[in-house]
């Protein structure tokens, strides 16, 4: 499996970039809270929003060579990083005091935008790493002022989560529940007409089966933003920028308030 984790890191450019700051440090030295702290760094370098974005991820991939035997160690360093969802230190992180509760929980399972096929809106949970807290803190969208509200949240024994540890995955994902479109019907093996480029999932459908859908820190860093063709099919995640989970439903046994951070 590790083989497979070596190659999708040096061909997704969440994982080249991690690669290559891991690089500039030693990285036999970097705790794993250091190695934490990289991650919000990341939407920094490579996000879709950069003028020059196809330039800076050819200037990766020009280095992934020289990037190999990080990739070979990485996964090993790190193994937590492919775990499935960590059902007892889950975080909300919100603007206002008031907690977080199943009867203000509000859903819209229509995609965001094309650029960005994840639900429109939902409740959105994130797994403590001390010293960060939350991703959600460090991203480029999250940099106005004043207090955040951090919640621990308790997801139940009998929630249904579906894993995202790999481009794969995330595929799997989106032939098993596909969107289709005005003028266009999916078979059991859906096949897009060559005017459609990308496959997405279809969120409703999706959630008659599952409460929540968790993207691991090693399927953020491996699938995000890299098209994957199998069979015939495009597919590719957008948007996620962290390690998350997507909550369709209310699945939470308690909810317990840790922190105030003031921005």
């Amino acid at each position: 499996m590790a083989d497979g984790r070596v190659g999708e890191l040096l061909t997704a450019p969440k994982g080249l970039q991690l690669l290559d700051l891991i690089s500039q440090r030693r990285g036999a030295e970097l705790s794993d809270n250091d190695m934490s702290e990289l991650l919000p760094q990341l939407d920094f370098y490579v996000t879709r929003y950069r003028g020059d974005y196809e330039t800076a991820i050819e200037a990766l991939k020009s280095r992934a060579q020289h990037l190999g035997r990080l990739a070979e160690w990485l996964p090993g360093r790190m193994a937590h990083w492919w775990d499935d969802l960590d059902r007892k230190h889950q975080i909300w992180v919100g603007r206002s005091p008031d907690a977080p509760v199943e009867d203000r929980l509000a859903t819209d399972l229509t995609p965001f935008g094309s650029q960005t096929p994840k639900p429109r809106q939902a409740f959105w949970t994130c797994t403590f790493v001390p010293v960060v807290v939350s991703p959600w803190l460090h991203t480029p969208e999250d940099q106005f002022s004043g207090p955040h509200y951090a919640w621990k949240v308790t997801v139940t024994d009998s929630a249904r989560v579906l894993e995202i540890h790999s481009r794969d995955a995330w595929s799997a994902l989106a032939r098993f529940y596909p969107r289709a479109e005005a003028g266009f019907t999916f078979t059991t093996t859906p096949h897009r007409p060559q005017s459609a480029t990308r496959l997405d999932p279809d969120w409703s459908e999706l959630s008659h089966d599952w409460d929540g859908v968790h993207l691991s820190v090693g399927g953020w860093l491996t699938a995000e933003d890299v098209p994957y063709e199998s069979d015939g099919v495009t597919t590719e995640l957008r948007g996620w920028d962290m390690e998350s989970t997507v909550w369709l439903r209310w699945s939470f046994s308690s909810i317990e308030r840790i922190e105030t951070l003031e921005r």
